[in-house]
């Protein structure tokens, strides 16, 4: 645009002599915005998914995605009585030669049924006059900015053999952009719609969506999430809190771990805890289950420095709300008294824990045994958790005998189908999966996995070529 506007000036002074108007005119040709139009390839759903390839003449919906400025991640998919497959998930990047790049993606039309009252699920429109069984959704999103995602599920391509008015195509245009004034994630205006003379239908909406210049926890901008991260987070907080200057290469924005609209020490706490999940995920589970069960759950996490007796017990007293008495005795009778049926204490980071402290939790177990009641202990660790606590040495034979469940965890336990249930979106991507389940094996286990994935996702390519390369980048182990 620069280029072209300065061509512009340039040609007005060697042309000087020529009348103003014809000036006017000029520069309102060059300040017009560039569009370029982009016909994506078919679908393998119109194409090779299905028994047979879908007719060039019910190739009669066109869904164009106008983009500018940032790239646009786009599924569209079909509801159907037989199912809901995927015509395109894929990322959309403005062209580097163009203000806007309008991308095409061609559908077949939807289904009118003889007997609409047969089919749980019907679709009308008011620019049609038939009743369809299927429908296509469309998902438009900034794919770095949580929430911005924009979706229509009210997509109806007119069947041309069966409508009155429409004869031709069906066209959805979505013209996207990011307006700096964004204070919530989506806006859409309402969409309109017209048949042209010629029979065709033409729908189209402005989008408008939040854009987030940086990964949340990525504090210093170097497309990681690291310990580094948390360096410069704490050293953030610790200069807005002595009154002196900032350091200038960290994104406020991405300091904000809790989304609370502050940057404190509480985001420097839970940035830690992301960057200290063990690799196979463990804490991440431990986690989850509290959350799903915050009533009768608790996670306590060891450190060398926490697991003496009384050290523990104050740790457990502190995370109950007991009395937080002076005595370890005190300090036992107070948990016991706040402790109920049926809760569950999760340790982490077992490997720490002596015998001796061990004895004194599994007396609280045997207590409520003694009093007809359940008390669930769970110690979560690395191997030497499992090995010392299911021993049949003498030392921890007690402890051994009421161990109900010691099922072992490690990264040679992760199983092909984990991977593909962390990452759905490579459905049907078998060397992607394969190398990735791989990578799962080795001692970068699933964080591994999970950096690796991001990373070439931030890319835009998570191909099996762009897998390969991200992680020949990062010097992992393929």
């Amino acid at each position: 645009m620069l280029q072209k506007l300065f061509a512009g000036l340039t040609a007005s002074v060697l042309c000087g002599t020529m009348l103003g108007t014809l000036w006017a005119a000029s520069a309102e040709e060059t300040d017009a915005p560039v569009k370029k139009t982009v016909e994506c390839p078919k679908s393998a759903a119109l194409t090779t998914d299905v028994p047979k390839p879908v007719p060039d003449s019910q190739i009669t919906g066109r869904i164009v995605v106008e983009v500018q400025d940032y790239p646009v991640h786009v599924t569209v998919q079909k509801l159907t009585p037989e199912g809901t497959p995927t015509y395109y998930d894929m990322n959309l990047s403005p062209a580097e030669d163009a203000d806007i790049t309008a991308y095409v993606l061609l559908v077949d039309y939807c289904e009118c049924p003889q007997n609409p009252a047969e089919f749980p699920h019907t679709y009308t429109s008011p620019s049609l006059t038939c009743i369809y069984n299927s429908v296509y959704h469309v998902s438009v999103s900034e794919p770095d900015t949580d929430g911005a995602i924009f979706e229509d599920d009210s997509v109806l391509i007119a069947d041309p053999h069966m409508e009155a008015s429409v004869s031709g195509n069906s066209t959805y245009t979505y013209a996207v952009s990011f307006p700096e004034q964004m204070t919530g994630p989506v806006s859409a205006s309402e969409p309109t719609a017209e048949i042209t003379a010629e029979g065709n239908l033409q729908v189209s909406r402005d989008i408008s969506l939040l854009y987030r210049p940086f990964v949340t926890g990525d504090t210093d901008g170097s497309g990681a999430i690291d310990t580094t991260d948390v360096f410069y987070l704490m050293y953030y907080v610790a200069s807005k809190s002595a009154g002196v200057a900032v350091p200038e290469n960290v994104e406020p924005a991405a300091c904000d771990i809790d989304g609370n609209g502050l940057v404190d020490s509480t985001d420097a706490f839970y940035l830690m805890l992301y960057c200290a999940y063990a690799g196979i995920g463990k804490t991440k589970a431990a986690q989850h289950f509290v959350a799903e069960h915050p009533n009768n759950s608790v996670l306590i996490t060891l450190n060398p420095c926490l697991t003496s007796i009384k050290s523990l017990l104050r740790l457990i007293a502190d995370r109950i709300g007991a009395p937080m008495e002076r005595s370890r005795d005190a300090l036992w009778y107070a948990i016991r008294q706040k402790l109920s049926d049926g809760t569950v204490l999760i340790f982490d980071e077992s490997q720490h824990l002596p015998l001796k402290t061990i004895e004194v939790l599994r007396s609280f177990s045997d207590d409520f045994a003694d009093h007809g009641q359940t008390l669930g202990i769970c110690f979560i660790g690395n191997l030497e958790t499992v090995t010392r606590i299911g021993s049949k040495k003498a030392e921890f034979a007690q402890i051994a005998n009421r161990t109900k469940q010691k099922k072992l965890y490690t990264r040679s336990k992760i199983q092909r189908e984990d991977i593909a249930k962390l990452f759905p979106m490579l459905n049907g991507r078998e060397k992607e999966l394969d190398l990735l389940y791989r990578i799962a094996q080795t001692p970068q286990a699933l964080r591994g996995v999970v950096n690796l994935f991001s990373n070439a996702y931030d890319n835009e390519d998570y191909s099996y070529e762009g897998l390969v390369a991200m992680a020949k980048y990062m010097d992992m182990e393929v």
